[in-house]
Order: structure tokens, then sequence, then C-alpha cells
């Protein structure tokens, strides 16, 4: 009798445990959802339409799970929801050890041309990118016709009344972010659309910024029943692992993007594509949205793919990218990495986390 219920209980655990590697390391990854969100902002212009914001985080592009054709379908969905902008929030490579292959850079940027949208695109860069090469990175995006900023503001008239600035900040973990540098290009008093790659940022971001679009964090990309969200790469924890967050009136929106750290995995934090509605105090709002509240999300009629990473490691970063480049061109600055994508080979490498030039 007892060795009939250890039996039977030893299957159970088998079968579940089973059953949460498939969904954790195949079916999940390879799952795509539209998070919708509405958001009012103080100091957005009344009487406009809503401005629609897709935002798309940490692509990392790399195999099982994000091909080319994983990004493609991606684009192709942001497309379809007909958004007035369109912010990518960084970590477009990967340096993911346990990934099965790696997207070049140049063949993710070609596939990110095709973003469409009548403001333009603009993107910051991440960790990932400056752990390969930001300035190469950099090139292929803007060659791409695609904003990339640095500490960098512009100003976007939309028409209707809605002007309105993008500020994109470096990357905190590998550059110098400047805030007050960034925010001293703002000329009017028109609100602020900030960008970074991190949420670590916002203890720092002034009143003055209307909203502040981040990622970096995946969600925590394993959320567990009772145990949380097991791998937030912040100092803050949970503080900023995702969604909506109001602090001190200042408002902040954490996306937890495509890609996976460390490993090829997610549970319970699908990735998503954002379709942020922006407008003044009072303009139809399709949800109450507190804070870190869940989001609307909707399953588009896609095929299905998804994934890669967002490491937080920075060891072992010569593996990492002998994955990307080959093992005879990790660690050789130029060499083997322009076979890849034909760079240019005075193109600066940034070999380790906080050496960018």
């Amino acid at each position: 009798m007892i060795k009939s219920l250890f039996l039977a209980l030893l299957a159970a655990v088998l079968i579940a445990g089973g059953a949460f590697a498939v969904k954790a390391f195949w079916i999940e990854p390879r799952s795509l959802v539209i998070t919708r969100a509405d958001v009012a902002l103080q100091q957005w212009p009344a009487g406009g339409q809503p401005l629609k914001v897709a935002i798309l985080a940490d692509i990392q592009a790399a195999g099982p799970h994000v091909t080319a054709e994983r990004v493609s379908e991606v684009v192709a969905q942001i497309n379809a929801l007909e958004p007035d902008l369109i912010v990518l929030l960084g970590d477009y490579v990967s340096l993911m050890r346990l990934s099965t292959s790696h997207v070049p850079p140049k063949a993710t940027a070609a596939v990110l041309a095709r973003l469409q949208a009548p403001l333009g695109v603009h993107a910051v860069l991440g960790n990932h990118d400056w752990w390969l090469d930001g300035r190469y990175v950099r090139r292929l995006l803007e060659e791409a016709g695609i904003n990339v900023y640095e500490n960098d503001a512009q100003a976007i008239d939309a028409g209707d009344g809605r002007r309105f600035w993008i500020a994109g900040l470096a990357d905190l973990s590998t550059r110098t972010v400047d805030i007050p540098g960034t925010l001293a290009q703002v000329t009017d008093d028109a609100p602020v659309i900030l960008l970074s790659h991190s949420p670590d940022v916002f203890p720092e971001v002034p009143a003055r910024v209307a909203i502040t679009l981040a990622g970096h964090t995946h969600g925590g990309q394993i959320n567990l029943p009772y145990l949380g969200r097991l791998m937030v790469p912040s100092r803050y924890g949970q503080r900023y692992a995702y969604g909506h967050i109001i602090e001190g009136g200042r408002q902040m929106l954490v996306t937890s993007g495509i890609g996976n750290s460390i490993l090829p995995a997610r549970f319970g934090v699908p990735p998503e594509i954002v379709l942020l509605r922006i407008g003044a105090p009072g303009f139809r709002r399709r949800d109450g949205i507190d804070k870190r509240a869940e989001l609307d999300r909707v399953e588009p009629p896609v095929g299905t793919h998804a994934t890669a990473q967002i490491d937080t490691e920075r060891a072992d970063l010569a593996d990492r990218l002998a994955n990307i480049v080959g093992p005879q061109a990790a660690g050789q600055e130029h060499g083997q990495i322009e076979s890849i994508d034909d760079a240019p080979a005075d193109r600066p490498v940034v070999g380790t986390a906080g050496t960018a030039q």
C-alpha cells in the first residue's frame, strides 16, 4: 500500500515536472502577447488624440527561440498595430551561453528596418549591445533608419497640438548616464518621454519627465506562485520588475520584452509587445491601471516563436562572445567578427562591461 502511494506520488511529481519543463522551456518562450496599457499624464496636452506607442525591448536574437524569422514576425505584429511611434529599449544581441545559435546584428537590424510609424522609430542601447560592440550596433540601427539616443533628446511634433520630447539615456551598467545633461537639451515645457534600458534610473528621474519607459528585467522571466519573480536584474529587486509603476506622482512602464536571460526559458512572464496609449487626464481609458497592475494582454494570431536572453552576468564574457563570432575571434578585437557581418575593420569592440569607449 505504502509502495503504491509512493509510486503514484512519484509519477505525479514527474508528470508535473515534465509539464512545467515543456511550458517553461518551449511553449511560453515561443508565445507572444500584445500588452495594452492606457496612461494619463498631467503634462499631456488636452484635446488631442491619444498617442499610440509600440514598445519592444530585449530582442536578444538567438536560438532556439528568437531567430531572424521570429523577429520578422514580431515586426509584422507591431506594424499591424499601426502605432504613431515605436520605441526600442536595447539589447538587440544575445551573449547567452545556452543559445543554440546567434543571429548576426546586421540581420537583426535589417529586419528592424521594416518597422513603420509616422513619428519614427526611436531606440537606446543595452548592456549586451555594449558588451559586444555598442558603436557597431548603433551604426547598424541608424543605417536601418532608426533614431538612436545616448543622453540625447529630440522634439517631436505630432500635430493636433501634440508636441513632446523623446529623450534617451545611456545604458546604466556599461556607460555613463547623464539625466541632467539630457534634460538640459529640452528647450520648452512640452512633455518628455524618457527611454532607458534599465529601470534602475527611475529614482533619479525628476518630475519634469512625463513617463519613463524601460526594459532589461524580463519581468523576472520565471514568475512562480508564492515564490514570485525569480530573476530580476535590478538593485531594487521586485520594486521595478515589471508593469506600470507610480512613485511620488512619477510614472514608469517596464516591459518584459521578448528575450531570455541565462536560461532559454520563461514561466508566467510571456514575451510581449506593449501598445501604450498616452493621453491627458480624462481621456477614455480601457482600464484603470494602478501601480504594479497586470496589464491587458491579448494573444495575437501569429505563429509561435520568441525569446533569447537578458544576461546579467559579466563573468565568462569571452566564452559567450565565442558563441557569436567563433572561438578564434573571441578576444581578438576585430578578426573573425567581421566575417559574420562584414563590419568595418576600424570599428571598436567592447570586451567587458564598463570598458565601452
